[in-house]
């Protein structure tokens, strides 16, 4: 039941992200627009569950009817507009994802609800956090009495919204907990799973339309990346939909929108506002990388935006404005926390408990060649020196794919600048971070490039 139910979370994502996808995205590449659906999906519900929770609702009280009028509308939608599927070339995709569902999710299948991952003390949080919001709003005042006497820990988080500490996972484990009808320690592994499957479907889909080989062989190779499934072990809910969602505002947002007629601009404009909307109260450190990517991405087709530069800057100020709109009661927490969080982040005050990337066998680790956690004595010559060589190719592809205007290529080439400073600094914690960030963008520089030349990526 419990793998079950992680697949039947992805494919609600999926048809409602697919509707939103045929009603607001442009219909040019139809793999596109499947592979993001489920992030679009995960984003949609995100927000909307933030909204009536920020309107004083506890989740317990709309979720299931909310899903199901969320269903029903897409479905209509779906059957209104009739989008084009290309089923026979989204089955290599389908199976790809439930091989993703198996090698990240198999213990769902031995141990079911049981399952409980690392036993990060991070999870703690998050599930007490989702259950105060299944029976509270957002930010409600507790009863003094429990909160006196100690009767219920959840209460406490009423905190979390107040400092601006980020909550969209919460809200949405609250969901999840409340259409199941189960414990958040039952359902947060199951829904960590499901994300991680939308993560790798958004990660792909960044690769350019004309290297169809090249999504495949990413797909195949992300769906058992090591370093990528370590947040899912270790339970960090809150990084996994993070890293979704900035490949997801990636690939809607480094792209040459400007091309697109008004009608559909403004469409895109909604849609995109909306994805970063969320991704701000999702996860906004992980907001750095996008925006200097944009830059880069853009900068690099100075030639080829000069002539649209008014109506791609208007696209972009609106997206901005819009995405500030929508979240502008918790904005300014939101900035306060990411500055918190980048200056811990840099911190070398965690370089002995997290040491795993300031050595060399981090290069090994990097690539999951060996276990990010290396025991003493162990001998990783020949694994150190595969890792360091497919490093400098790693370093290469991104160089040259960033001319190419590959928007995985910009991000890995934003998060490869900022390892100089972490490494030097000492910042065990931050390179950590780093390494799992970087997998999703990191493998479809690598693997594009090489499938290029050898002309294989078509």
């Amino acid at each position: 039941m419990a793998f079950a139910l992680s697949v039947g979370l992805f494919a609600y994502f999926w048809v409602v992200g697919y509707a939103v996808v045929a009603a607001f995205h442009t219909q040019r590449d139809l793999i596109r627009n499947a592979l993001i659906a489920p992030g679009v999906g995960v984003a949609v519900t995100a927000y909307s569950v933030y909204v009536f929770s920020r309107f004083g609702l506890p989740v317990g009280s709309f979720a299931i009817i909310h899903a199901i009028a969320t269903v029903v509308f897409a479905c209509v939608i779906l059957a209104l507009l009739k989008p084009v599927l290309p089923a026979r070339r989204l089955f290599p995709y389908a199976v790809i994802g439930i091989i993703a569902f198996g090698t990240t999710g198999w213990p769902l299948l031995t141990l079911g609800f049981a399952w409980l991952g690392d036993l990060n003390s991070d999870m703690t949080q998050y599930v007490l956090d989702a259950h105060r919001l299944v029976d509270q709003g957002f930010i409600q005042a507790p009863d003094p009495k429990a909160w006196l006497e100690q009767a219920d820990s959840s209460i406490y988080y009423v905190v979390y919204p107040l400092f601006g500490i980020r909550t969209a996972s919460d809200l949405l484990l609250a969901y999840v907990i409340t259409l199941a009808g189960k414990n958040g320690l039952m359902v947060y592994m199951p829904l960590m799973v499901a994300l991680n499957v939308a993560l790798i479907a958004a990660a792909t889909a960044l690769i350019t339309t004309p290297h169809r080989y090249a999504r495949l062989v990413t797909a195949a190779f992300m769906s058992v990346s090591a370093m990528l499934a370590l947040g899912v072990y270790l339970q960090l809910i809150a990084q996994v939909l993070g890293m979704l969602l900035l490949a997801l505002a990636a690939g809607l947002c480094l792209t040459r929108f400007y091309r697109l007629k008004l009608g559909n601009l403004i469409r895109y404009v909604a849609l995109s506002a909306t994805v970063v909307a969320t991704f701000v109260i999702s996860y906004p450190e992980m907001l750095p990388f996008f925006g200097i990517a944009l830059v880069i991405y853009h900068a690099i087709d100075c030639t080829e935006i000069y002539g649209s530069l008014r109506t791609a800057l208007t696209a972009l100020f609106a997206i901005a404005m819009i995405s500030i709109a929508l979240i502008a009661p918790d904005i300014v927490n939101q900035l306060f926390w990411l500055s918190k969080q980048t200056s811990e982040g840099t911190s070398s005050l965690f370089a002995e408990s997290f040491p795993y990337f300031l050595t060399s066998s981090g290069l090994a680790a990097l690539w999951g060649i060996s276990p990010y956690f290396v025991s003493r004595g162990s001998s990783l010559d020949i694994e150190i020196a595969i890792g360091a060589s497919l490093f400098l190719a790693s370093i290469l592809s991104i160089l040259w794919l960033v001319r190419r205007h590959e928007p995985a290529a910009a991000i890995a080439a934003v998060m490869a600048v900022l390892a100089v400073p972490l490494f030097l600094e000492g910042s065990g914690f931050g390179l950590l971070k780093l390494a799992m960030y970087v997998q999703p963008f990191l493998l479809s520089s690598i693997i594009l490039a090489t499938l290029v030349l050898l002309r294989a990526s078509r």
